[in-house]
């Protein structure tokens, strides 16, 4: 039986905020109405997991300031207190931009989800829950969320929970996220427990990279690997029925990624490798599947209905209200959070649910945070990669997590995104340390369970 202690404890609590983090249990206290729509991006409240993500930070806090009690402190500028730095000036600019923002309790919001990002990020990082615990349980989490997007997708309908921080969506009610078709008529999209399919899909990318990763550790019980493809296989069929095109592209630099990794090795039976199988086993499942709902995947790809011209024509005219906005508001931005906000003071005569954030993380940051954001947030993620912790692994990661940035803004606008793609950074971050020496500062390198 393991030994009860803050460590241990602290391991146990971010397993289980990994596991819990799909579900988006909230307590609202602010819904702002607009022009008689929900201001959805205006909202505030406290979300189930993030009171569980303060309960680790502050956990945290204090494990630290024990294992650092009479230790003595000798300053000295190392990598990783330059970092740290960073990390620290990054934070209190962004609480200060509430004192420019339109809407100051939406940019202390944003600013604060901002700082437990950073935060659950170090924990991982030092080690405060092994990285292979926190990956089976983020799995476990979206292998439910799998099947229940599978469900919805065969009942064409999202069923509301209050409790599970769900709400409904109906194939014909305005809003919901469909594919449109003359031939087709109106099928759902699968939602799993999030507010859009786009966010079920990335997230289910961020899983399926996990399970890779996961598959080719030494030392892994058959049961293990076959209970792992078993969830690929779920996370897979689940990324069809998204329909989100994004995630498809990300999950497809996926497959290249197994089909490649047995030549990186230089592995001559390729079909030894678990990966590769694994790879041919997605393709096979795809393939009936685009077979089974082919006119609903042509139409989504290449469809011209109405729907889908004026998804892109709004889309394309965000990026030019971004840049708009950006010109504006160079240096310091329109405030965390605030680019709703601000875009309600510019064009106030719209329909509430029209005021939504520039579907591209790079520009929307840009007009948040201003230049001075950008250039603290490029120092801090340039002082983490000096300290030489970028594997083959990282790269991909973050080339993705950069693909699907450019398409979206959920990695940063909405807390889920943010913190699940902090989650899994820190994940490999925490597995791609290279010596002792790395965030020497937080303490020793380990990776218990």
């Amino acid at each position: 039986m393991p030994k009860i202690s803050l460590r241990n404890t602290l391991s146990y609590l971010l397993a289980l905020f990994a596991f819990l983090l799909p579900w988006q249990t909230i307590w609202i206290y602010r819904e702002p109405v607009i022009n008689g729509f929900k201001w959805e991006f205006g909202t505030l409240g406290y979300y189930a997991t993030e009171g569980l993500l303060w309960l680790c930070i502050f956990s945290f806090i204090v494990w630290y300031w024990r294992q650092k009690k009479g230790s003595g402190f000798q300053f000295t500028f190392t990598k990783d207190r330059i970092f740290l730095l960073f990390c620290l000036l990054f934070t209190v600019y962004c609480l200060l931009t509430t004192t420019w923002a339109p809407d100051p309790e939406l940019a202390m919001q944003h600013s604060l989800r901002i700082m437990q990002a950073i935060f659950l990020f170090l924990m991982i990082v030092m080690g405060a829950a092994s990285w292979k615990k926190l990956a089976s349980w983020f799995i476990a989490g979206m292998t439910i969320q799998s099947l229940l997007g599978i469900w919805q997708f065969v009942t064409q309908h999202v069923y509301g929970s209050v409790w599970l921080g769900i709400s409904e969506h109906a194939v014909e009610a305005g809003g919901t996220s469909v594919i449109v078709g003359e031939q087709i008529g109106r099928w759902l999209r699968a939602y799993g427990g999030f507010s859009h399919p786009n966010i079920f899909g990335g997230m289910l990318i961020f899983g399926l990279f996990l399970i890779g990763i996961m598959l080719i550790q030494k030392n892994l019980s058959k049961k293990h690997k076959n209970m792992l493809i078993a969830a690929s296989l779920l996370h897979t069929t689940a990324l069809f029925v998204t329909f989100s095109r994004s995630a498809w592209i990300a999950g497809a630099g996926l497959l290249i990624v197994a089909f490649g990794y047995p030549f990186l090795i230089k592995q001559k039976n390729k079909w030894k490798n678990v990966l590769f199988r694994l790879g041919v086993y997605q393709i096979a499942l795809i393939t009936v599947m685009g077979i089974m709902f082919f006119p609903l995947m042509h139409t989504r790809l290449f469809g011209t209905s109405s729907h889908q011209v004026r998804s892109v024509d709004e889309r394309v005219s965000g990026y030019q209200e971004a840049i708009n906005m950006i010109q504006a508001h160079p240096f310091i931005g329109v405030g965390a959070g605030n680019y709703t906000a601000a875009l309600i003071t510019q064009y106030p005569d719209r329909e509430g649910w029209k005021y939504q954030p520039v579907h591209n993380v790079d520009l929307l940051v840009l007009a948040e945070l201003g230049i001075i954001g950008v250039v603290l947030l490029i120092a801090m993620l340039v002082a983490y990669l000096r300290l030489g912790n970028v594997t083959y692994a990282l790269g991909v990661l973050i080339i993705i997590a950069c693909f699907l940035s450019l398409f979206d803004h959920y990695l940063y606008s909405s807390y889920v995104g943010m913190i699940s793609i902090t989650l899994i950074l820190g994940i490999f971050a925490q597995k791609s340390r290279t010596s002792v020496h790395t965030l020497s500062t937080f303490g020793p390198k380990t990776d218990h369970s």
